[in-house]
């Protein structure tokens, strides 16, 4: 009778790593990559103005810490910013983006976190920005003639 249940008992077992847990439909399981995770990250990104888009390097900008076997993953992102409002106005508006971005269109994944990290930022030189213009420190603005 021994005989009888090894076969039955090695059938669950290779089956519960597969499944994890908030991830079951009705129909079967869900699993969602890594790596689609980060592009729903870049959507979201891309839909931020003040950010300044680097092609070359703005995958690399994005990184991703999921929790072992569960849906919850914690995000962060270094970026470039056109200064155009606060920096933390931008950094909350980018963090509430993609937490609505990639909990929106999984709709299996928890956000837990955004961090932002601004390597630099650049000035916008519009008259009509709201961030003060000094002669002093902008080319070709400096009086060249003394008299």
């Amino acid at each position: 009778m021994e005989e009888e249940k090894t076969p039955v008992s090695p059938s669950p077992v290779k089956e519960e790593p597969q499944t994890i847990p908030g991830k079951e439909t009705q129909f079967g399981s869900v699993e969602i990559a890594d790596s689609v995770i980060l592009d729903l990250v870049n959507v979201a990104l891309g839909k931020i103005e003040e950010i300044v888009k680097d092609q070359k390097k703005e995958k690399k900008a994005v990184s991703m810490d999921r929790k072992g076997n569960e849906n919850t993953v914690s995000i962060t992102v270094s970026t470039k910013l056109m200064l155009s409002k606060s920096i933390r106005e931008v950094a909350e508006k980018i963090q509430r983006t993609i937490k609505e971005e990639v909990e929106g269109m999984t709709g299996l994944i928890k956000v837990e976190k955004v961090m932002i990290n601004v390597l630099d930022v650049e000035l916008m030189l519009k008259e009509d920005s709201q961030i003060p213009a000094f002669s002093d420190d902008e080319p070709g603005e400096q009086p060249e003639n003394k008299g």
